[in-house]
């Protein structure tokens, strides 16, 4: 949802709405197949939800979803490497990144 296409009040709200449908229905079927596969709802894959909703025929049994793995201790940083947003590019290497926000120095 980085961009809404309709230019009218009324097709902006109507965008927002079905966006919210939507993530709701992925969140719903990760909530189905993370109790169906033994794990948390958290570590289904959310766009493997979201490509099974969008190309599987009607009536098309739930398949096994890819799980994530584990990753408690992961830091990342908040940056982006191609497109522009609120981040700045990342223009350093990830793990100078990654001590930086640990709070160690590094060295550039």
């Amino acid at each position: 949802m980085d961009a809404l296409h309709c230019q009218t009040e009324a097709g902006v709200r109507r965008e927002m709405v079905m966006f919210a449908v939507v993530y709701n229905l992925v969140r719903i079927v990760m909530a189905e197949a993370g109790q169906r596969q033994g794990v948390e709802p958290d570590r289904i894959s959310f766009v493997d939800v979201l490509r099974w909703l969008s190309s599987a025929p009607p009536g098309t049994p739930m398949p096994t979803f890819l799980v994530n793995p584990e990753r408690k201790d992961r830091i990342e940083p908040r940056c982006l490497k191609r497109r522009a947003k609120k981040y700045p590019y990342m223009i350093r290497p990830r793990h100078v990144l990654r001590k930086e926000l640990q709070g160690q120095d590094v060295a550039p």
